[in-house]
């Protein structure tokens, strides 16, 4: 305001009572204005220089009546900036525990307001962006020894490959097992697992899925495991998914898949055949994938299988691996498996399994 710049003239020429005066007006303009922020802006500049002439109690007055003005503001971000300017003001007075309070009071409303209009972040949009390729590799082992020495030795894999349309996850685990308790040509077992997941994306929600999972001696999916007992499952997969909830990434989705398979199950339990053969089955599958959580990262398989030709052969399996991060390439992996089968193979063959492993996963 003019009236401002010329009390100010005055008050560089030591002319008090004139600057006073032209003050005063100013004040009176000031007081009756409808724009708030405005108003504020004007009559911190008028408390300033009241405070130049001596009169204190004058300028702490008007700061006052800003402070009221500011908290009458409706917009909040708005209210605290007017806040930390009536502050600032304070401090240049010297007057701390004013400006201290008012500066905490700005602030509250400052982060108050940027939670309330911060944005949820951004979800990846159909066509996706094409990534390179993830590699990661994991090791355990463990051994016991007592009367009979076992052991077992371990490595799992994950491949990931994101395209703009269309994706592929490959997961494998091979596992060589050792018992000093078998026989002389059984004392070491090997077991694999592998799972092949193909996604082609017809748009945001829908695609169509081609599954692969194979396994050989995996005791998590046998109906028996001794020594010279063999369970072979190969389960390939065709069906339509559609995205339940997705993160930044293509990758990082929640899907449910509804799949037919032509399920091929062999089983060989002391020393007789006991299975054979394949069957039909349809089946859905909840799939997630690089769902965080903190730090962490979250994936899992939920399926559910019926045979069109048996009642009687359902499974279902629970697969989840939840992974901790200890350094740019190293985590630490905890893997939950349950699996229940229904089927009778062999007398009081048991129909729930569960396995738990934890290691360390380095990736490329």
């Amino acid at each position: 305001m003019l009236l401002n710049q010329i009390a100010l003239k005055y008050i560089d020429l030591g002319e008090l009572e004139q600057a006073e005066e032209i003050l005063a007006k100013s004040l009176a303009i000031s007081k009756n204005l409808e724009e708030q922020t405005v108003q504020v802006n004007l009559l911190t500049n008028i408390a300033k220089q009241y405070a130049q002439i001596g009169q204190l109690d004058k300028a702490q007055e008007i700061l006052e009546l800003t402070v009221e003005i500011a908290n009458s503001v409706e917009d909040k971000l708005t209210q605290g900036q007017l806040l930390l300017e009536i502050a600032l003001t304070y401090q240049s007075l010297g007057l701390e525990d004013s400006s201290q309070t008012l500066i905490s009071q700005s602030q509250t409303l400052i982060s108050e307001t940027q939670t309330i209009t911060e944005e949820p972040p951004p979800v990846a949009e159909y066509p996706f962006q094409e990534e390179r390729v993830e590699f990661s590799l994991g090791f355990g082992a463990t051994i016991s020894s007592f009367r009979d020495t076992t052991w077992n030795i371990g490595t799992n894999s994950n491949l990931y490959k994101q395209w703009s349309k269309s994706d592929l996850l490959i997961n494998s685990s091979v596992s060589v097992s050792f018992d000093s308790s078998r026989a002389e040509d059984e004392k070491y077992r090997p077991s694999s697992f592998t799972a092949v997941l193909y996604r082609r994306h017809f748009n945001q929600d829908w695609h169509f899925a081609a599954n692969l999972f194979a396994v050989t001696n995996q005791e998590l999916l046998a109906a028996k495991n001794d020594d010279e007992d063999l369970t072979v499952i190969i389960t390939p997969a065709l069906g339509a998914g559609f995205n339940l909830w997705r993160g930044e990434t293509a990758k990082e989705s929640w899907d449910v898949q509804f799949f037919f398979s032509p399920r091929y199950e062999y089983d060989y339990i002391d020393f007789e055949e006991r299975r054979n053969r394949v069957d039909p089955t349809l089946g859905i599958a909840f799939i997630g994938r690089d769902v965080k959580i903190g730090r962490a990262t979250f994936n899992q398989i939920f399926v559910f299988g019926q045979s069109l030709r048996d009642s009687e052969n359902l499974i279902s399996t629970y697969n989840t691996t939840f992974s901790i991060p200890i350094s740019k390439r190293w985590s630490f992996t905890n893997r939950l498996f349950l699996r229940f089968r229904n089927e009778t193979i062999f007398e009081d063959n048991p129909k729930w399994n569960f396995y738990y492993t934890t290691g360390l996963d380095f990736k490329f």
